[in-house]
């Protein structure tokens, strides 16, 4: 039996493998439906070497997860707020897909070096902030890295205006810079790059950013 993903401290590694022919035909969840295609709904993702317990899976009872109060400060962009907002959905007892939700820096046209020290000083403040005055409080806070995701494939007004220099082989070069410097800072790294690379193309359906109603959300909340 594998173990549990929650024990896992590095970024999960998976599969994107197709759901059965029956949840095909009947989804257990109503589908998002685009142009009168699925958007998501075809593909189930399977962690390499280990598999989710916690309670707060799709189609599962996340009571137990409420049982204590706890503090979340989630800081970033439309994509943070997705998360805070897809998390909501699913520890509401939700098991319908999430579809609406409320600038990243790797965006920008400057080299690494400068990128290298903003991310440094970035990752180095929370544990300076004043959460509590007791010590112990402060050693229970778990700080998690949320990972840019992937750039559809778009050339609409808004990029070209903007001068977006958003790229796939740029954002996973920041993505390798990243991690390890968020790991030596003491956070815990979710790839959200690799699980929605995939599904890269499927933003380009919807709102030509976001991955709420794909087969890579799932797997994002659960990590």
């Amino acid at each position: 039996m594998s173990p549990p993903c929650e024990k896992i401290s590095s970024p999960i590694q998976g599969s994107y493998l197709p759901i059965h022919p029956l949840d095909a035909h009947h989804p257990p969840a109503e589908q998002h439906f685009h142009n009168g295609n699925t958007v998501g709904g075809h593909y189930q993702f399977v962690p390499h070497g280990c598999q989710w317990t916690h309670a707060a899976r799709r189609f599962h009872d996340p009571s137990s997860c409420l049982n204590r109060k706890k503090k979340v400060l989630i800081i970033g962009d439309s994509h943070g707020r997705a998360v805070y907002d897809g998390i909501v959905h699913r520890l509401s007892g939700q098991t319908s897909f999430l579809t609406h939700s409320g600038a990243h820096r790797a965006g920008s046209n400057e080299p690494t070096s400068v990128y290298k020290d903003f991310i440094t000083h970035a990752l180095s403040i929370p544990p300076s902030c004043n959460y509590s005055s007791s010590t112990s409080a402060n050693a229970n806070i778990t700080k998690i890295f949320l990972i840019s995701p992937p750039q559809p494939p778009r050339q609409d007004p808004w990029v070209i205006s903007f001068k977006d220099h958003r790229t796939n082989v740029r954002l996973q070069h920041w993505r390798d810079i990243t991690i390890p410097i968020a790991q030596e800072k003491g956070w815990v790294v979710v790839d959200q790059f690799a699980l929605m690379m995939p599904v890269a193309w499927a933003p380009m359906l919807t709102d030509l950013n976001h991955y709420l109603t794909t087969d890579a959300f799932d797997p994002l909340l659960d990590e």
